[in-house]
């Protein structure tokens, strides 16, 4: 900008108070404009304001020689007072020049848009440039002025935003700290807060719809929020969920209600983002859709409650539905998200029994209930469900009826688990993976990968040297998921799908004479869906392509570390450590005839893990002919 002329200090003040004069008249005459009067009485207001436009002089305050953006500014000092009345100005220019009948005036814009982000940028909290004073201790007030002013920026339809945010992505990161941060910003601020969170939360859902509008605009916007928080969405739904706390903490006024609908509607918009699918969310994200929820149910007639609500399970159903493992499941659980789930249904859903929204969940939950500890994380918070009461109140009718299959998964599959815990027959059921051992003790415990399990540590060595070290993953938790799924877990489904089978043995040996595999027969179990009311599953008879490789896939070296051997050793401890007798210690479980023959088949189990349906080999084949399990080298 032009120096200004300092001939004396009475020429400098004369010159400050009149641009400032200026920029008063400029405010004055918008509100006139935005009167309820016919556009003829307002005709007298635009030609004032043209006036001053083609003076250029509406905003010439907002120069460095005035306002010195290289010097510390105080909260309460005229400095900041001059920019606060400069951006309400030009928030108000937009509203005006947005109007059809004033239309003419976008031709002559009074600042740049990159220009008013600059100075902006300057008195943004994230920088931390104004200093506190008595008068103003917090930045509540330049946040106020700051989100009024972004509001009416980002929800202009021009186009000019989008293009700035292409060409300085430092525009996005204004708007979205301002969001990401408000709870922070806004904290002892003893002014209303509701409309400040909502402008605020307006721009930040603008801004992503802006850009969405462009061509790779959503990913750009996303990935321009994931580097301000160091590449980690975990924490992006830790700041949205001080967010909701927040919102939840103020007396939010009836007309702002829908703060709570826009807060979800950009919570649903990032769960669906690439880069969100598959994160792992913490629980505070979970409690706070609780939250949220319980917040809605206050207000059941208020539509933008009821449409937060329904972006809300959206955006939980995102998390849970398209994970990559069932650590949101369980956090939601946990959380009590289906606790109040139920009364979300309740109140919104009752017309959308078959829809994916009041549906999926649900559903997802019972098809996870194979899984022993989602089973269990379900029952410590709702045991109360196991038994169907009496006498229900209208709440727990309402439960029985729309989530039947639900509790009648839960209900068979915690009956099935308590019964397998009280009798571990598994560990005289299973054989032991060592086929090649002549005499086997009674009792067998599991590899900490889940897929081999020995009857003793003899064993486990002649079978680790032979092949397992080639396809044992126990560095990397059971069956390679990390400690997502647990040897409980693995052990449960195999029980599982032997359950399956002893229950339809008839039918799948019958099916097994006549299969089109006889060399290769696979039944795969689908533990997957939820069982039938008798508790049995569905599963199907179909070739084993793995089975169609030669033995040479298989390694025999001698090699191998013995910390490997000893460490994938135990990790399900067997009731009783020696042997009952000396017939179970001779016991030929695991010998494996050459010639197996179509009566003896691999068994799979197909689980659900979040979005994904892995299926896992048992360890051991099933011979029908002499109804027992065969082991699988």
């Amino acid at each position: 900008m032009v120096n200004l002329t300092r001939e004396t200090k009475d020429a400098y003040v004369r010159q400050y108070e009149g641009y400032l004069e200026d920029l008063n008249t400029f405010k004055a005459e918008l509100r006139r404009m935005l009167a309820q009067t016919s556009v003829v009485s307002r005709r007298p207001a635009l030609l004032k304001l043209k006036a001053i436009l083609a003076k250029g002089t509406a905003f010439k305050l907002l120069d460095e020689d005035f306002l010195r953006p290289d010097l510390p500014w105080e909260m309460d000092g005229f400095q900041v007072d001059v920019l606060t009345q400069a951006m309400s100005a030009y928030s108000l220019y937009i509203e005006v020049s947005s109007l059809p009948e004033y239309s003419s005036l976008r031709a002559t814009k009074p600042m740049e848009l990159a220009d008013v982000f600059r100075w902006i940028d300057i008195v943004h909290p994230m920088n931390g440039r104004l200093i506190p004073t008595p008068e103003k201790p917090t930045y509540g007030a330049m946040v106020t002025s700051i989100a009024g002013l972004l509001s009416s920026i980002t929800r202009k339809k021009d186009g000019d935003f989008a293009q700035l945010a292409w060409k300085d992505p430092h525009a996005i990161t204004l708007v979205m700290d301002l969001w990401l941060y408000y709870p922070r910003y806004l904290q002892h601020y003893s002014e209303d807060l509701t409309e400040t969170a909502t402008t605020i939360t307006v721009s930040a859902l603008a801004t992503l719809e802006n850009l969405a509008a462009t061509e790779d605009g959503e990913k750009y916007f996303v990935t321009r929020l994931l580097a301000m928080v160091g590449g980690r969405p975990s924490r992006i739904l830790r700041l949205i969920a001080e967010q909701t706390a927040f919102l939840d903490s103020i007396n939010i006024k009836s007309r702002w209600s829908f703060v709570w609908k826009i807060h979800y509607a950009l919570v649903d918009q990032l769960s669906e983002s690439s880069e969100f699918l598959g994160v792992d969310a913490p629980l505070c994200f979970f409690e706070s859709i609780v939250v949220g929820w319980r917040r809605c149910l206050e207000k059941p007639t208020d539509e933008n409650m009821a449409a937060a609500a329904e972006q809300a399970t959206n955006a939980v159903g995102n998390f849970i539905m398209m994970a990559l493992s069932t650590t949101n499941l369980r956090r939601a659980i946990r959380a009590g998200v289906y606790d109040a789930f139920f009364d979300v249904q309740r109140a919104w859903g009752k017309e959308k029994k078959e829809s994916a929204l009041y549906g999926g969940i649900a559903q997802h939950l019972a098809n996870s209930l194979t899984i022993a500890s989602i089973l269990r994380a379900f029952h410590r918070r709702n045991a109360d469900l196991l038994q169907p009461p009496e006498k229900p109140d209208a709440r727990r009718s309402f439960i029985e009826k729309r989530f039947e299959s639900l509790l009648s998964t839960y209900r068979i599959m915690w009956q099935q688990y308590t019964d397998a815990r009280k009798a571990p027959t598994w560990k005289r059921l299973f054989p032991c993976n060592n086929v090649h051992a002549d005499v086997h003790e009674a009792e067998v415990r599991a590899c900490a990968c889940g897929q081999a399990f020995y009857c003793s540590k003899k064993c486990q060595r002649e079978h680790w040297k032979a092949s397992h070290r080639e396809t044992c993953w126990h560095q990397d938790g059971v069956w390679g998921f990390e400690g997502d799924i647990t040897l409980d877990d693995a052990i449960f489904l195999f029980e599982s799908a032997l359950r399956v089978i002893k229950r339809n043995e008839d039918k799948m040996a019958k099916d097994l004479a006549h299969t089109e595999y006889p060399d290769s027969p696979l039944i795969m179990v689908d533990l997957a869906t939820s069982p039938s009311p008798d508790g049995n599953f569905e599963w199907t008879l179909d070739e084993d392509a793995s089975d169609l490789s030669t033995d040479s896939d298989w390694s025999t070296d001698d090699g191998g570390s013995e910390d490997d051997e000893e460490a994938g050793m135990g990790e399900v401890e067997a009731s009783g450590t020696q042997a009952r007798d000396e017939a179970a210690a001779k016991d030929q479980r695991g010998h494996v005839d050459e010639d197996e023959g179509p009566h003896v088949a691999t068994i799979s189990v197909a689980y659900c893990v979040g979005e994904v349906y892995p299926d896992e080999k048992l360890p051991f084949r099933y011979d029908f002919a002499l109804r027992r399990l065969l082991a699988r080298d």
